[in-house]
């Protein structure tokens, strides 16, 4: 049975592939073949003796201002929306007690209107 997602592989498996090949060479590359010894030299990796120091990249320098500046503009949007929110919660605090007032004013009247109709008789105009 083939599988059609089995393509999408493909350029995965040749970017390996050639990285595999060109990234370091295979062991024994001497050419057996050739005349003389100055061809044949078996490859060889040397440390270097004296490793540079720390260069500062101007590049990466730019990357790095140009991350604080993201991350700082992100903090300041948390800040902005824990302040809206911050914000929104007050108004729902008050627009609470808003409410609760407002009950018990209505709770008031209710019970006003029933006591004049007590008095009154129980008649209703």
């Amino acid at each position: 049975m083939f599988y059609p997602r089995l393509l999408l592989l493909i350029p995965h498996l040749l970017l390996l592939l050639t990285t595999g090949a060109t990234s370091a060479p295979l062991p024994g590359t001497a050419c057996l073949s050739c005349p003389g010894p100055a061809l044949a030299q078996p490859p060889t990796l040397k440390a270097r003796v004296d490793p540079p120091g720390f260069v500062p990249d101007a590049n990466a320098l730019k990357d790095s201002d140009v991350l604080g500046d993201i991350y700082n503009s992100g903090r300041r949007l948390v800040e902005n929306v824990w302040e809206s929110e911050r914000a929104a919660a007050v108004e729902r605090e008050n627009a609470q007690r808003a409410l609760n007032e407002l009950r018990q004013r209505l709770d008031e009247e209710r019970r006003r209107a029933a006591l004049a109709r007590q008095h009154e008789g129980g008649h209703r105009p």
